[in-house]
């Protein structure tokens, strides 16, 4: 396993490690695997976007969302 390194925060709800342009098209670094599903006590649900390279592409807090 690898640390996770990079990204930016796309907005105040998504924080993005991949690059999502052409997502799931060939030769895209986005290849979608599975949504993670977190529950926490203070910041309420996580997303966690799964690729099929078994990286974490994006965060996303639920509670944040405009």
């Amino acid at each position: 396993m690898t640390n996770a390194v990079g990204g930016h925060w796309e907005s105040k709800a998504y924080f993005k490690f991949v690059n999502s342009k052409n997502a799931n098209k060939e030769g895209a670094e986005w290849q979608f695997d599975e949504n993670i599903v977190l529950e926490h006590d203070k910041l309420g649900t996580i997303i966690l976007d799964y690729l099929k390279d078994k990286r974490i592409s994006g965060i996303e807090f639920l509670k944040y969302l405009d």
